[in-house]
C-alpha cells in the first residue's frame, strides 16, 4: 500500500509474525538510477584507478568504459574522476560515491548466489526424494502410499526453503 508519496508499508522480513509487524520502506524509483553497466564500469575503474584495467576486467573496450563513466557523470551532474593525460584519479565525489556502488553490487551478487543456492538445494532434495520413491516396489503395500510420500516430500522441500535468514 502506498503511503505519502515516496514511502510504502511492507511486512517485516523473515517469517510472518502473529502481531502483523510492519515497517516503512522508501519506494525505489528506478528511473532515477543510472544503468547497471555504468555502475559496474565505475566500480571497476575506481577500484583499479585505471580505465584500461576496468576494461580488461569487464571484457570491454577502453572506449566503452570511458563512455559509461561519462554517462554516469552526466547523469549525476558531477565529475567522478579527474583525468590527467592517461591517468585518472577519483574526485572527492567519486570517493564518496564508490562505497555505495560497491555495497549495492555486493548485495546483488549475494542475492543471486542465494537464489542459485536455494534452487540447487531444492532440486537436490527433490531428486533424492524421487530416488527413494522409485525404489519402492509396485507390488508392495507401501506402493499405495507412494503418492502421499511424494506430496509430503514436496511440501517439506517447499517449507524448508520458504524463509531465508
Amino acid at each position: 500500500a502506498q503511503l505519502r508519496g515516496q514511502w510504502q508499508r511492507v511486512e517485516s522480513a523473515g517469517p510472518p509474525r502473529h502481531n502483523g509487524t510492519f515497517r516503512m520502506r522508501r519506494k525505489i524509483n528506478t528511473r532515477q538510477l543510472p544503468p547497471l553497466s555504468s555502475l559496474k564500469g565505475f566500480e571497476a575503474a575506481a577500484r583499479r584507478q585505471s580505465i584500461r584495467g576496468a576494461a580488461e576486467e569487464l571484457n570491454l573496450t577502453h572506449s566503452a568504459i570511458s563512455h559509461q563513466i561519462e554517462s554516469l557523470e552526466q547523469s549525476l551532474g558531477v565529475a567522478l574522476f579527474s583525468r590527467v593525460g592517461r591517468n585518472i584519479a577519483s574526485t572527492e565525489e567519486g570517493r564518496m560515491f564508490y562505497p555505495f556502488v560497491r555495497s549495492a553490487l555486493e548485495s546483488l551478487v549475494d542475492g543471486v548466489e542465494t537464489v542459485k543456492r536455494v534452487s540447487a538445494d531444492k532440486t537436490l532434495c527433490i531428486i533424492e526424494a524421487m530416488k527413494v520413491m522409485n525404489e519402492i516396489p509396485s507390488g508392495s503395500r507401501i506402493f499405495s502410499m507412494k503418492r502421499f510420500v511424494w506430496r509430503t516430500a514436496l511440501r517439506f522441500v517447499t517449507k524448508k526453503f520458504a524463509y531465508l535468514k
